[in-house]
């Protein structure tokens, strides 16, 4: 990566990372991008774009130089946890995971790295990380992918003179490929077996068109 500074490498995740404001022309250049990008993105478009937002990472690991990272989707485990709620299941949502791995194939570059509160871009060394934050994609054509993900690690901070306690890391991916495999299905099932598919259909149909469920949606789906 020849790019030394963030805002030229993926301008909505500065704010992220800087004091600095990210104007509105910005974002909407980037969904302008995001929507032409989709066709290529598939599976993907149902989860990014921040539908991984707060998803706990279950593992992230850099093997024979490819990226697997294994996230607790976020969606899902929101659905369950609000199922659990309304029916007054005996269950510990805590120990529940609804597994999505996100897989690089023929990785071209893959690093970890740390910013100044100037935008500036410093490789890191690999640490343990906790949550998915956001993203932004730079390319997805079909032989070429970029993409930035703001990762967050609760026990590992870094700081600058006096620019203290950060501890958002920017994972940056050139890739041919990427796989993403969807195991909240699986899991779903383990949990709950079948007596709740009439709700959990509904939930697939509209986290399959992209949409976050809001409150009133969800009442509307648990008073069916």
């Amino acid at each position: 990566m020849n790019i030394e500074n963030l805002k030229d490498l993926a301008p909505t995740l500065v704010g992220d990372f800087t004091c600095e404001d990210t104007s509105d022309i910005i974002f909407n250049e980037y969904s302008n991008k995001f929507t032409k990008y989709k066709k290529n993105i598939e599976i993907g478009s149902k989860y990014f774009f921040g539908n991984l937002h707060d998803s706990n990472i279950l593992s992230c690991k850099f093997n024979k130089g490819n990226l697997y990272l294994k996230l607790n989707e976020i969606a899902t485990y929101n659905f369950a946890h609000e199922l659990i709620k309304k029916m007054e299941l005996k269950i510990n949502i805590r120990k529940m995971i609804f597994p999505l791995e996100i897989i690089s194939e023929n990785t071209n570059e893959l690093s970890l790295n740390i910013i100044d509160k100037k935008g500036k871009i410093f490789k890191n060394k690999i640490i343990k990380l906790d949550e998915y934050i956001s993203e932004e994609i730079i390319e997805w054509t079909d032989k070429n992918i970029k993409i930035a993900f703001n990762l967050w690690s609760k026990r590992i901070k870094y700081k600058f003179d006096d620019y203290k306690n950060c501890k958002n890391y920017l994972l940056y991916l050139s890739c041919n490929k990427i796989k993403i495999n969807e195991m909240q299905n699986i899991y779903w099932k383990k949990y709950f077996g079948n007596k709740y598919d009439k709700y959990y259909n509904i939930f697939l149909e509209e986290r399959n068109k992209g949409k976050a469920l809001s409150d009133s949606k969800l009442d509307e789906i648990f008073s069916e």
